[in-house]
């Protein structure tokens, strides 16, 4: 046989002998290459998965630890409140409840408005009990008022005092997953020393995340063509998953997971799977999952075809493709390969872009820059998301917190100044044209402050000042570096001008005002809360005297803010009395005949204690905390029993002008309360008149308009007051429902001095004459304004040279005279 063998091989050709001997050597190596190929597409494949499943744990990690992060940093600030703080001390519960409930829970509403996915903002007494709840879902109802004997109440009790406890749980109100971060609430007695005192468990907050959008976005992210992302808790059931179907039951490699630090290969659902996760407070893991056929198949695919060459091709082609081969194929997959290990290492994803072929390793390498690109936006995005305002685009309150302390720890503490800018009236705006153009007002605001201070320039390289949004309609400004009290000033006069102006929104012009509260390092405050309180202080005292204005912090401020809170308590009793509001009316004389014949109604207010309050204090107060709309209600009622009265007893109509604010007229059932006073009092209509004044109807003319002429259908005569104090003229007014014209007494004071009002008042009379309006010149208080206003033919007139306001036995005294 051997030697058969040899005589063979010694007749073969040369050709044929190396082809004999090239084949053996040739599809070795190829194999041999081949099966090393595909064990490192597997390798690869395996790595870009592991690779693509850290990057999109880490961000769904990053983005969910900033919620929770948020959240924890979110009930800290708001513990510190003064509102909770003052509601918390408080022993007696009907003082709590009636005095201190309602500012508490309008200020848990302000933070809801800032944070949506804040489900519940809750306080429980010590003894879990509920005691004050704010619920962005009122429909909802709450089935755990008592949380004594609940996981989450055992948890936040026994947690370390003044440290955030976190709590997953299935939502009891909705079956919706949630997230419960409760802090223990220790106070001192407000009448003991808050050094040497020791600190009393008032209660705990709870602030309840409402988790679903975050996880319904995470099951819907796919990874590959069928990965994708699921939730377990520590139980290893399944809380969310793209497959509703599998809500709820439980995964058999639970336990191998949960311990699991790395990525595992493991059967999921019957499904042979590439899995991984990252746990949360030891409650939930977040997890990723591909399957292992996916991860392959490519490199199936590949393996086959090279094996199939390796066996047709002959030696030449053998050797050409090899060549081939190695120089298109192996050559750019190590490129490929090296540039996948720089980015890797590099965190800062800059690395130059790479050249790009035509083929599928082009493809290959254009995928794998664009994943990089994407994950150096994301997390620029997180960052940017994290610091700043998401409606308004400028720093927002956790960044303007970081900035302020930042400025503190500084080695040299420069001089510089918070301005709290809280936007007058913006709720009218929201209740009237909605939360989105609210949301565009508050854009167009922001954006015109913003114009404002970048034109202020810098120092040293930084923003001499800069703007932040704290939540809702407040902006804060931050003075970096001023020399005197006056340069405050001058910035926050010029951010007040800015508000003299109109804002368009939706080709509509608004009008707002600010109130801006000011407090400045060192003088008002030597940390981030004192300063940051001080500032808010100054705001609320600009917005209860007058609105419109910049006030700076002081001391007495403090007292102020607390005689308000009296005066509102006060208020409200007196609303309960029968004795303590009363109403004055001053008469209008018709000049055509001198006759009395319609009167404006004043309220008036002596409270025991205090005598005579004036209504330029009570009457601010009650439009800002609400009170205006019961108080509103009870002098509608007085007057149409007055008007009756009246008509019985003098047997002589006398017309009541009442005052009605912008935040009555827009209340969802103003005109059927008017309606049922009416009926009730038996008064006909044609005895009322309502006094509106001129900014009430500057914004949303088609709201008001309505409103108006809905009121003109119930009889009623609608009077515009204060005319020449804002910004319309007569040609607007004209699409209004309006009877009579009451020109602003600034206007009468100076109209037989001054040529430019005498001659404003006149243009105003004879043009009011030519719409058909009747026209009221209030403030009359000289022979010589009479004579003055009967020549230019005015119809009415009112002022203390006819009579200053009195009682209604004194007016009927005073009209029996006539």
């Amino acid at each position: 046989m051997k030697l058969q063998t040899k005589l063979a091989l010694k007749h073969l050709r040369l050709r044929s002998k190396l082809l004999l001997l090239l084949i053996p050597i040739i599809i070795l190596p190829l194999s041999g290459l081949s099966y090393i190929a595909v064990n490192q597409l597997n390798t690869l494949t395996e790595n870009n998965a592991t690779r693509e499943f850290d990057r999109l744990l880490e961000q769904y990690q990053a983005e969910f630890n900033t919620l929770i992060n948020t959240a924890v940093s979110n009930i800290q600030l708001f513990s510190q409140s003064n509102e909770l703080k003052n509601y918390m001390q408080v022993e007696d519960e009907g003082e709590r409840y009636w005095l201190l409930q309602a500012s508490l829970m309008r200020l848990f509403s302000s933070y809801q408005k800032a944070f949506p996915n804040y489900y519940e903002i809750r306080i429980l007494l010590p003894d879990g009990f509920e005691d004050t709840r704010v619920i962005n879902n009122k429909h909802l109802h709450n089935v755990t008022e008592n949380e004594k004997n609940t996981d989450l109440f055992h948890m936040i009790h026994h947690q370390i005092p003044n440290t955030p406890s976190l709590h997953f749980q299935t939502n009891p109100d909705d079956n919706k997953l949630i997230l419960h971060v409760g802090l223990d609430i220790r106070l001192v007695n407000s009448d003991q020393d808050p050094i040497t005192a020791k600190k009393k468990l008032r209660g705990y907050m709870i602030l309840t995340v409402n988790l679903e959008e975050f996880f319904l976005r995470l099951s819907k992210q796919k990874i590959g063509q069928q990965g994708y992302f699921f939730v377990i808790d520590n139980q290893g059931i399944i809380k969310y998953h793209p497959d509703a179907m599998q809500v709820g039951k439980k995964i058999s490699s639970f336990q191998l997971l949960w311990d699991s630090a790395n990525a595992i290969k493991t059967s999921l659902l019957g499904i042979p799977s590439y899995i991984r996760g990252f746990k949360q407070n030891n409650q939930l893991m977040i997890i990723a999952s591909m399957p292992t056929q996916e991860l392959h198949t490519d490199s199936n695919k590949l393996s086959q075809a090279v094996f199939i060459i390796a066996t047709v091709s002959v030696l030449a082609i053998m050797i050409v493709t090899f060549l081939l081969f190695n120089r298109f194929f192996l050559v750019p997959i190590n490129k490929l390969q090296n540039k996948m290990r720089i980015f890797a290492q590099n965190k800062e994803l800059d690395d130059p872009p790479l050249h790009f072929s035509r083929d599928e390793l082009g493809e290959l390498e254009r995928d794998f820059c664009h994943m990089a690109e994407q994950l150096r936006e994301s997390h620029l995005k997180i960052e940017f998301q994290a610091y700043h305002d998401h409606l308004t685009g400028v720093i927002n309150r956790v960044q303007l917190i970081n900035i302020i302390n930042q400025k503190l720890a500084a080695q040299t503490i420069q001089p510089f100044a918070l301005l709290l800018i809280d936007i007058d009236g913006f709720k009218t705006i929201n209740d009237i044209m909605g939360h989105r153009a609210g949301d565009d007002l508050l854009i167009v605001i922001a954006q015109r402050i913003r114009n404002l201070v970048d034109s202020f320039g810098n120092v040293n390289g930084i923003n001499k000042v800069s703007l932040a949004r704290l939540g809702g309609d407040e902006f804060m400004v931050i003075l970096n570096s001023f020399d005197q009290q006056y340069d405050i000033e001058q910035i926050a006069q010029s951010i007040l001008a800015q508000f003299t102006q109109s804002f368009i929104v939706k080709r509509q012009n608004i009008y707002v005002g600010a109130s801006i509260g000011v407090a400045s390092y060192p003088a008002h405050g030597s940390n981030t809360e004192e300063l940051m309180h001080n500032a808010d202080l100054a705001k609320l005292t600009a917005k209860s005297t007058g609105k419109n204005q910049v006030v700076f912090y002081n001391t007495n401020l403090e007292d102020t803010a607390r005689e308000r809170a009296v005066l509102e308590h006060l208020l409200h009793n007196a609303m309960d009395s029968s004795t303590e509001l009363f109403m004055t009316y001053q008469p209008k004389m018709q000049l055509s005949n001198k006759n009395i014949n319609s009167v404006e109604s004043l309220i008036r207010w002596k409270q025991p204690e205090k005598g005579f309050i004036g209504p330029d204090i009570f009457i601010p107060c009650a439009e800002e905390n609400g009170q205006i709309i019961k108080l509103g209600e009870w002098i509608l009622r007085t007057i149409c029993r007055q008007a009756c009265n009246w008509q019985q007893h003098l047997n002589y109509k006398i017309k009541i002008a009442v005052n009605i604010s912008a935040q009555q007229l827009i209340q969802q059932n103003f005109l059927n309360m008017v309606s049922t006073i009416l009926k009730q009092e038996n008064c006909p209509s044609e005895l009322i008149e309502f006094e509106i004044t001129e900014t009430s109807m500057l914004n949303h003319d088609e709201k008001i308009r309505n409103i108006l002429n809905k009121i003109k259908e119930l009889g009623i005569a609608i009077s515009l007051d204060d005319f020449g104090t804002g910004y319309s003229s007569l040609s607007h007014l004209r699409q209004f429902p309006i009877d009579t014209i009451k020109i602003d007494r600034s206007f009468i004071q100076e109209a037989t001095e001054n040529n430019d009002d005498r001659s404003i008042v006149t243009a105003i009379v004879s043009m009011s004459h030519k719409l058909g309006l009747d026209v009221i010149a209030e403030g009359v208080e000289t022979e010589q304004q009479l004579h003055f206003l009967e020549q230019i033919g005015c119809d009415f007139i009112q002022g203390y040279y006819l009579s200053r306001p009195v009682s209604a036995d004194e007016l009927e005294h005073f009209i029996n005279q006539q």
